[in-house]
């Protein structure tokens, strides 16, 4: 498995972050996790995406508050914390159906 991580600021709204990761998966990588972090004297979002080769894309990506179940999707593939709006959210990610 070939992976990639970059920093996504924590001032950026969770909407922000989920178009951010799309953006990415849409260059044939797809989100596996998150983990908060600190650089540059910023607190970010250090996310991990797999690579693939084909041009087959994951399936859009929706980020929520926990215990918001978005309606369309199955349950979470992934839960943790994120900074989002330079707070500490816990988030779920889902695929939609």
């Amino acid at each position: 498995m070939r992976t990639v991580r970059f920093s996504i600021s924590g001032d950026n709204s969770l909407s922000d972050i989920t178009e951010i990761i799309a953006d990415e998966e849409s260059r044939y990588a797809e989100f596996l996790d998150s983990k908060v972090s600190y650089e540059n004297q910023t607190t970010v979002n250090l996310v991990t995406f797999e690579l693939y080769d084909d041009t087959t894309e994951p399936k859009k990506i929706i980020l929520q508050k926990k215990d918001i179940h978005p309606p369309g999707t199955e349950k979470p593939f992934w839960e943790g914390i994120m900074v989002a709006g330079n707070e500490l959210v816990v988030v779920s990610a889902y695929r939609e159906s």
